[in-house]
């Protein structure tokens, strides 16, 4: 039978009248705020005690498992890290040789302009001296 407040109280007016108030309230404060069910015996904190410790071994699993993934993470992202510097200098090698590929056309550019130049002046002066040979 669950203990309740009224029978809580129903005992304490009883003890009083049979043991006097003083003694009635020392006693009843000694009792639990609740039934004894709702008392843990050194039997159940053993019981936590043993299934904690399992919990805990568990969550050393855990930590062990996160470790070793942690490792291969790290071990991964350093072999992404070398071949993006491998990408970078491969990257760095191409943009050299475009460098120089645009520094060899601006050469033939440069080329072929002052090429184009004396060829416009010696049509300019070969029209020139047609029309001048054919006035004679």
């Amino acid at each position: 039978m669950p203990v309740t407040e009224e029978s809580r109280h129903r005992l304490h007016r009883k003890l009083d009248q049979t043991i006097g108030e003083e003694d009635a309230t020392t006693l009843m404060e000694h009792l639990p705020p609740t039934g004894w069910i709702d008392i843990a015996t050194k039997q159940d904190i053993q019981a936590l005690d043993v299934r904690f410790e399992m919990i805990d071994q568990r969550f050393d699993l855990v930590d062990e498992h996160f470790e070793a993934l942690t490792g291969r993470s790290d071990a991964r992202f350093t072999d992404h890290d070398h071949r993006f510097d491998a990408l970078d200098r491969t990257f760095a090698s191409i943009e050299k040789t475009f460098d120089s590929i645009n520094r060899r056309l601006d050469r033939i550019e440069d080329t072929m302009r002052s090429q184009l130049r004396w060829l416009l002046m010696f049509l300019v002066a070969y029209s020139s001296l047609l029309v001048a040979a054919v006035r004679l």
